[in-house]
């Protein structure tokens, strides 16, 4: 005779439970029959074989590891996906963080070798304060022109930075690093690139902060203000970061699902 796979059956000795059988003997699992009609609703029904069929089973058999079924649990069940209204897949705070390290450090690159004159001329400045102290005796004030950065590294990272997102971003909506991450910038409600206008808005909200950071009185607030845009993607429904809202733009996804 036919050997009975496992499963669940209906209980020999009590017709209203069913018991697992798990290919050897009568396991000590038990569970009631599903009630009248239930089989209609979304849930997942179990499949109950006949022991007087050899223990042939046909249709789908209880769901689990083994399609092994799992009472409460609907088939199917899953998180829905973050879109923008005409489908696109809005890309993670991950993606989005990818790419700009990756852009930081391309852009930063290019800045270095802009204000390479400046920055050998204020490590030059450096190196002297360093020759006229000799590390004897207190250190003395250090000036000015030494303890900052000459504002023209400043300007050539920013200006640099600037000319590169905004004309990726209004050429096609991705800057390299965007490109590696898998991700494209678009207008919130359409589809193509955003405009050189939106595109700027972007950038000059972007970075506010590293603008506002060397004036002393607004030091603090303009971190404050970077820390919070680079997080309101994570709790903004449309995952859009300050400088998104400004312009309104948002970011998806270039792989696995169709963009626009």
């Amino acid at each position: 005779m036919t050997q009975r796979p496992s499963g669940w059956y209906v209980d020999p000795q009590d017709p209203d439970q069913l018991r697992y059988w798990d290919g050897i003997v009568w396991s000590p699992q038990q569970i009631p029959k599903i009630k009248p009609g239930l089989d209609k609703s979304e849930l997942a029904a179990p499949h109950v074989s006949d022991p007087s069929h050899d223990g042939v089973r046909t249709g789908r058999g209880p769901a689990g590891n083994n399609n092994q079924w799992q009472a409460g649990q609907p088939a199917g069940a899953g998180s829905k996906t973050a879109t923008t209204a005409d489908g696109s897949r809005l890309a993670g705070w991950w993606q989005r963080a990818g790419g700009l390290v990756i852009d930081y450090l391309l852009t930063s690159m290019v800045a270095a070798l802009v204000a390479l004159p400046w920055t050998l001329e204020w490590a030059r400045r450096y190196q002297n304060f360093l020759s006229d102290w000799g590390f004897s005796g207190p250190m003395p004030s250090i000036p000015q022109n030494v303890a900052t950065l000459p504002w023209q590294i400043v300007v050539a990272n920013i200006g640099v930075y600037g000319v590169y997102e905004i004309g990726m971003t209004a050429w096609r909506g991705q800057t390299l690093g965007k490109i590696v991450a898998g991700t494209r910038v678009r207008p919130a409600e359409s589809a193509g690139c955003p405009s050189l206008r939106s595109a700027a808005v972007r950038f000059l909200v972007k970075c506010a902060n590293v603008v506002l950071a060397p004036v002393a009185a607004l030091g603090a607030l303009a971190f404050l203000f970077g820390f919070v845009n680079y997080l309101w993607p994570l709790r903004d429904a449309g995952r859009r970061a300050i400088h998104d809202l400004a312009a309104q733009t948002c970011v998806v996804r270039t792989r696995g699902s169709q963009t626009r």
